[in-house]
């Protein structure tokens, strides 16, 4: 809730291509017999909001004016390590790995980052689009 002529900023993922070595995760968990990510994909409303074109309606929609909205690529370089330390620690690998007993969790990480190991530098950069808006309630 906002006042009259308060202001609302949204940030949300545009254009996502997958993180470095998603399909690598995908594949090794599903080969070491983890259960399937549990989290409802009902949920997940990322595409109301996925454009510039989407979050301006939104806005506009709840009521807010004078929207503005810009894009931006953005670029993040990861190494191995950091993308393992990652991926374990949000995300649909890391609640996956944790259905396979320890020893099955170890081998299945030991695989992943054995396979991200002979990504190129270029494969493990990570190219988001990020749409940021900010508008104003009505006075």
């Amino acid at each position: 809730m906002l006042r009259p002529g308060g202001a609302i900023g949204v940030v949300v993922w545009g254009d996502d291509a997958a993180m470095p070595g998603a399909e690598v995760w995908t594949q090794e968990l599903d080969a070491s017999g983890a259960t399937p990510d549990a989290r409802d994909p009902s949920t997940m409303q990322h595409a109301l909001m996925d454009s510039p074109e989407k979050l301006t309606l939104l806005l506009g929609e709840c009521g807010f004016v004078d929207v503005q909205v810009r894009r931006a690529r953005c670029e993040h370089p990861f190494t191995v390590t950091g993308l393992i330390e990652l991926a374990l620690g949000v995300g649909i690998a890391s609640r996956r790995i944790k259905s396979l007993p320890d020893e099955q969790a170890a081998t299945c990480r030991a695989r992943v980052a054995e396979r991200l190991c002979g990504l190129s530098a270029e494969e493990l950069v990570y190219r988001p689009e990020v749409i940021w808006a900010y508008g104003t309630a009505p006075n």
